[in-house]
């Protein structure tokens, strides 16, 4: 792949991975906080929502884990656009919202240890 097709690739991809998570935001969050899915998975679980996360993105892992080492056993099970498309992109958006929980977090503490004159 030339250098020229994968950027257009990486624009292609983000796009997609965008339009697939605004979708997917009105399922699993809502309006106001957009972890809000991960927050009552850690309330139910008792654990963090980056913990919750981190369950939820393990799942993708091991998937994909198992399409690297099942390539060539596994032809027709693993050797397909849309497998690798989603389970790849699923655990790219996944990396990103746990990102933002972390970067937000860091700010809400930024914020407490502020002082307001």
């Amino acid at each position: 792949m030339t250098r020229e097709m994968f950027m257009k690739f990486m624009a292609e991809r983000i796009e997609s991975m965008k339009t697939k998570y605004e979708a997917k935001n009105r399922e699993y969050s809502d309006a106001a906080d957009v972890f809000s899915n991960f927050k009552q998975a850690a309330a139910m679980n008792g654990n963090t929502p980056q913990e919750a996360l981190w369950g939820m993105l393990t799942k993708h892992i091991i998937s994909i884990k198992d399409m690297v080492y099942g390539w060539n056993d596994f032809k027709d099970q693993y050797r397909n656009e849309r497998m690798v498309k989603e389970k790849i992109g699923d655990a790219v958006v996944y990396l990103i919202l746990l990102e933002g929980m972390m970067l937000n977090d860091i700010e809400e503490d930024n914020e407490k240890n502020r002082i307001n004159f």
